[in-house]
C-alpha cells in the first residue's frame, strides 16, 4: 500500500526487443501522488459547495454590474465558500492525505493558498458592503481575484509524503 500523499517520479521507456529501449517522458519524469479513499458523500458535497461558490461569485458580479442589487448573493458567495474550501476542504484533505491544512503558514499548497487569498476578498467585499454602504469595486474585484484561482490548477505543490520522518506534510519538493 502506497503512503497517503506519497510521490513517486516514473521514467517510462519502451522497448521493441530488437534496440536500445526509448524514453517515452524524455528526461522528465511523470509523477503519481498517492491518496486514500475520501467518503463519497463529503466529496461530492465539497465540490459542489465549491462549484456553487464560484457560480455564485459570476451572478454576484453580474448583480453589481447589471443592479447593484447583490448583497444576498455577496453573502451567499462568501458562505459556500467557507463551507466548500474551509469546513469540507479541510476534511477531504485529512482523509485523502492525512494534513488538514498544507497552506500559509504550513506549506506551500497553493489549493489551500487560493482559496486564502480568494476568501479574503470576498470578506474584505462584504466588509466594504456592510450595512448601507456598497462598494460595487470590491465585488468586482473580488470576482477577478476568483477568476485567476481557477485558471491555477488544482493541487499544485499539494501535500507530500516525508520519507525522511514517515509523515505527511504541507510543502513540496
Amino acid at each position: 500500500m502506497k503512503e497517503r500523499a506519497g510521490k513517486y517520479e516514473y521514467f517510462v521507456y519502451i522497448n521493441d526487443g530488437v534496440g536500445e529501449p526509448v524514453s517515452v517522458t524524455g528526461d522528465k519524469p511523470i509523477y503519481a501522488r498517492y491518496k486514500a479513499d475520501v467518503p463519497t458523500l463529503v466529496l461530492i458535497v465539497h465540490i459542489i459547495l465549491i462549484f456553487a461558490s464560484m457560480a455564485l461569485a459570476i451572478r454576484t458580479v453580474l448583480g453589481a454590474f447589471v443592479d447593484g442589487k447583490f448583497k444576498w448573493m455577496l453573502w451567499a458567495t462568501t458562505i459556500s465558500l467557507l463551507l466548500g474550501g474551509f469546513v469540507l476542504g479541510p476534511i477531504v484533505q485529512w482523509y485523502a492525505f492525512g494534513v488538514w491544512w498544507a497552506g500559509v503558514p504550513y506549506g506551500y499548497d497553493w489549493t489551500d493558498n487560493k482559496v486564502l487569498v480568494e476568501l479574503v476578498f470576498w470578506l474584505v467585499a462584504l466588509y466594504k458592503n456592510r450595512g448601507a454602504q456598497r462598494s460595487r469595486l470590491w465585488v468586482y474585484i473580488a470576482g477577478v481575484v476568483t477568476l485567476i484561482v481557477y485558471f491555477i490548477p488544482h493541487s499544485v505543490f499539494g501535500s507530500e509524503y516525508d520519507y525522511t520522518t514517515g509523515t505527511g506534510h504541507g510543502t513540496a519538493g
